[in-house]
């Protein structure tokens, strides 16, 4: 098959081991990093599973969101239902299951819970069986603090659980960042009780070119699994799960940015009640090539010429996935960069490029110096950040 490879990651939906390479993604990572700074985005021959052939285990990621995820920093995090928007998100999630689950009493487990801040949600609206489970040690003590019964392990770490069984799972913004997939649906299987639901969701890969940010903003370290409703129905029917429910929508997560999620409850029934049949997916291949043509046509920085040409030192907001990618295959890495800047705690003190990565603090005692926002969703919200610090400075701020 045309431009197909054998895979470094056999299918996760269907453990095929050969895809049609659609785009090879670069990175400059921290130091720390324990993933891999490129990998093929890929297309499996077999079922059209879209994902990243990554030579990273399942462990990797594992230590990885121990260690380094954005995610229990309650400055820079979302999971916490701390923002207005993230608040909103967590409701309607709430107000949906309620149509689905019987009692309030019944048991509910938030599973890569973060800080805890559905399980909030639940509470107000009198749901009492409530439990968080993590791989963040931190997010697992915020939520303790929240007084929720809170869980350190995985969807791959469940010893703490001691074999019980539940009446629903949460497994929100998960899916796309597990390596072995088909493990996973297995293991939530065995979690949940006979007429049990999952509820699922996950950022929609069928309309990704529907969603235009920055270029490449879908490929990151992190999101490896490009899902739509025909690979997570495909993935659970092994399980003996049907899918009751699904809903393509958009959130919002900024005065003027949607993000496109894929909502669904899947049930537990009987295998003989299940029709088994398998689909082929053709939509996300579709969406992910319209998307990396809208890359392609958005992927030039001209406003970083003179600041390259000049030699001019420059600090960079933002040291995520966007800054990441612009270092390797943009302008950015010919920039004369002093210093990252980061609101995430887990992130200052490492380096990019033998770069530092500091606190906003460092504005302060830099009061001239250009700074390039690199922010796929909060540019505007950090321009303003920097003005507010800054008071009436003239300082020239470029949002990439």
């Amino acid at each position: 098959m045309e431009n197909s490879k054998k895979l470094l990651r056999n299918c996760p939906i269907c453990s095929h081991t050969s895809g049609k390479i659609l785009h090879t993604q670069h990175f400059s990572l921290p130091d720390k990093s324990v993933l891999p700074k490129v990998y093929d985005v890929v297309c499996c021959d077999n079922c059209g599973f879209c994902f990243a052939d990554s030579a990273a285990t399942q462990a990797d990621y594992d230590k990885y969101y121990n260690e380094m995820s954005k995610y229990e920093d309650k400055n820079t995090g979302t999971g916490g239902g701390l923002s207005p928007l993230d608040k909103l998100r967590m409701d309607t999630v709430v107000d949906l299951l309620a149509q689905f689950i019987p009692t309030k009493s019944n048991s509910i487990v938030d599973i890569g819970c973060a800080n805890g801040g559905m399980l909030n949600c639940f509470n107000e609206k009198g749901f009492s069986n409530l439990i968080g489970i993590d791989i963040s040690q931190k997010c697992v003590d915020n939520v303790k603090v929240l007084g929720y019964d809170s869980i350190f392990g995985g969807i791959f770490n469940l010893e703490n659980l001691q074999g019980k069984q539940f009446d629903c799972l949460i497994i929100s913004h998960v899916m796309e960042h597990i390596r072995d997939l088909s493990d996973a649906a297995k293991n939530l299987a065995s979690l949940v009780n006979e007429d049990g639901l999952i509820y699922i969701e996950v950022p929609d890969a069928s309309n990704y070119h529907n969603y235009f940010f920055v270029p490449y903003y879908y490929f990151d370290c992190e999101h490896i699994n490009h899902l739509n409703i025909t690979a997570l129905k495909n993935l659970f029917l092994s399980q003996s799960f049907e899918c009751v429910y699904f809903e393509e929508k958009s959130i919002v997560v900024s005065d003027d940015k949607s993000y496109p999620v894929l909502r669904t409850v899947f049930k537990k029934v009987k295998s003989d009640n299940l029709n088994t049949s398998f689909e082929k997916d053709v939509r996300v291949e579709s969406s992910i090539n319209n998307y990396i043509d809208l890359s392609k046509q958005h992927s030039e920085h001209n406003e970083l010429n003179e600041l390259i040409k000049n030699n001019e030192p420059i600090l960079v907001w933002g040291a995520g996935m966007y800054t990441l990618r612009l270092l390797e295959d943009g302008l950015l890495n010919r920039c004369n960069i002093i210093s990252f800047i980061d609101k995430d705690s887990n992130k200052q003190g490492n380096k990019i490029n033998d770069i530092s990565i500091t606190s906003p603090d460092i504005i302060k005692t830099h009061t001239k110096m250009p700074i390039i926002i690199a922010s796929a969703i909060h540019g505007k919200a950090i321009k303003a950040e920097i003005e507010q610090i800054d008071g009436n400075s003239n300082r020239k701020t470029i949002i990439l």
